[in-house]
């Protein structure tokens, strides 16, 4: 589907990047991955969980037209509040039209305000010649309560002051009259069962469309979301990941009405799959315009990872659940869960909550509602990663 996707061609190459990737890559393990991957797949788990950890290779897909189709018939429609590790995920998207096709990106305010997502979701598609992907703002604040923004970590611009390497398209560009759930939603109807709704922000966007249309969940395909936490481990609150706390309401739509296929990334998998400080200098380092790109996105929030978080590694959530949704082979735990949000709560409002009960001990319990994704291939990841930035 190359209509919506950058060919490897349309990236200067770089003769030994696999090589010198390869190389950074040597030696023993980060600890923090290793320690994690053991405890993950500890053998007990909670009896009424779904277990899942066998590849997904995702080889047969329903297209719109009914029956099957390829991998590269992936229909997706992607929700973002495009920040740093959002605009790598929609280029890693964009970097792979094998695998699927962008039928439109959605804007939500998060990372930054509403007009800047908008604004580097046109300076992305600009830079990576996709323009005719369709473009429509959302919501440019939360449900019930006041926005928030996290410029501290993405800068002012939400590309890590990277913007004015990202030209706007010179062309004058009607922007889409329709409102971004309006959009989610007729789009929902003209495909049903066949779109993969990818939710990188807060989830304001796609409760709305719910609103509007209460069989919109229903009819996706497949949703998968970036948000919440899987054991209370968060980063905007001590219990609570940024997207979620954005919006809890939101969330709390979604989670408690989601009828389709629902999986979930949630912040402590991103935590535990770092990319090793060696590997990513060497990937970020290579000499093509891509790479190049990614540096200066990335260079503030890798400085903040590595001295102030001290991390033993670069963190990238979005790009994280962009790559379960292009190579699900490479997901290699996963479990179903009943899991809904907490709203009210000094310190715990927005947070995820996970019910690990026997579900034959409490028959009042919840019925599993989303597939956590728990552990993935991290060589994998890096060969996905490297190929983007050829």
């Amino acid at each position: 589907m190359g209509e919506t996707g950058l060919h490897a061609s349309e990236f200067p190459r770089r003769a030994t990047n696999r090589q010198q990737l390869a190389i950074a890559d040597r030696g023993e393990q980060s600890s923090i991955n290793s320690d994690n991957d053991a405890r993950r797949c500890d053998s007990t788990l909670p009896s009424h969980s779904s277990r899942c950890s066998e590849a997904d290779d995702g080889s047969s897909l329903s297209s719109p037209g009914g029956g099957k189709a390829k991998m590269s018939e992936q229909l997706l429609i992607i929700d973002t509040d495009v920040g740093i590790d959002d605009a790598l995920a929609l280029m890693l998207a964009l970097a792979n039209p094998d695998k699927c096709k962008i039928l439109a990106i959605t804007c939500v305010a998060g990372n930054v305000e509403l007009s800047k997502v908008y604004t580097n979701v046109l300076r992305i598609l600009n830079y990576c010649k996709k323009l005719q992907i369709p473009v429509y703002q959302g919501c440019s604040r939360p449900l019930v309560q006041k926005g928030i923004h996290c410029t501290v970590f993405h800068g002012q611009d939400g590309l890590g002051g990277a913007s004015e390497k990202l030209p706007m398209p010179t062309d004058d560009l009607e922007p889409p009259k329709e409102h971004a759930s309006v959009a989610m939603v007729e789009l929902v109807q003209k495909h049903p069962g066949a779109l993969t709704l990818v939710a990188l922000g807060p989830l304001t966007n796609v409760a709305l469309a719910q609103r509007l249309d209460t069989t919109f969940l229903s009819n996706l395909k497949e949703l998968v979301i970036m948000g919440g936490t899987f054991e209370g481990r968060g980063n905007e609150t001590p219990t609570g990941e940024f997207n979620f706390t954005c919006d809890p309401e939101a969330a709390s739509v979604v989670l408690n009405e989601v009828d389709c296929k629902a999986r979930i990334v949630t912040y402590e998998p991103c935590q535990d799959h770092l990319l090793d400080w060696d590997w990513f200098e060497t990937w970020v380092g290579g000499p093509s315009k891509m790479a190049q790109l990614v540096r200066a996105m990335t260079e503030h929030p890798a400085q903040r990872q590595r001295e102030v978080l001290q991390r033993q590694g670069f963190m990238s959530c979005d790009l994280l659940a962009m790559a379960s949704v292009l190579s699900p082979a490479l997901i290699l735990h996963r479990e179903r869960f009943p899991a809904w949000v907490e709203l009210h709560g000094a310190t715990t409002r927005g947070m995820l909550v996970v019910d690990r009960r026997p579900s034959i001990k409490w028959h009042h319990g919840k019925q599993p509602n989303v597939e956590f994704l728990l552990r993935f291939n991290m060589e994998g990841l890096k060969d996905l990663y490297a190929r983007m930035l050829e």
